[in-house]
């Protein structure tokens, strides 16, 4: 397991979308952050930059009792929460940015304008760093991140 953590360049960056109303996927992919510099951005690895990732998660219906799921390969389906939201990467924990579909980052920016206190400040802190990652990729409209900053 720690292998793929200390023997590759970078930090996962984990997609999560909804296939259909009970079935999410969660796709991972490679994160430089602002690592600049050929050598890390041609850089191989043996275990083509797929890290073995525990998933944790809340939902609306169980905001403090985090769930987790088990990623070792570049994509996993699993069951999606019931709720009306899904936030991954409980109290930050993980070493992993998430990024989500648009309706799912629209639902979150809800609930930090409506309650924010539903989520720890760890939770809102991580939403709002990966938002302003997937900003800075330009991989995030600006009208969304400024709706999570309301």
């Amino acid at each position: 397991m720690m292998d793929t953590w200390v023997l590759q360049r970078g930090f996962p960056m984990v997609h999560i979308s909804r296939v259909n109303a009970t079935t999410g996927m969660a796709r991972q992919e490679r994160c430089l952050g602002r690592i600049v510099g050929t050598e890390f951005y041609n850089s191989t690895s043996p275990y083509n930059y797929t890290w073995d990732i525990h998933l944790d998660y809340v939902t609306s219906l169980s905001p403090d009792t985090p769930q987790s799921i088990r990623m070792r390969e570049k994509e996993v389906t699993f069951a999606w929460p019931a709720g009306d939201w899904v936030k991954f990467n409980h109290k930050f924990a993980g070493f992993y940015r998430v990024d989500y579909e648009m309706s799912e980052w629209l639902k979150l920016a809800r609930i930090l304008e409506s309650d924010h206190n539903i989520l720890s400040p760890l939770d809102r802190t991580s939403i709002l760093t990966d938002a302003f990652t997937q900003l800075e990729k330009k991989l995030m409209n600006v009208e969304v991140a400024l709706e999570l900053m309301r």
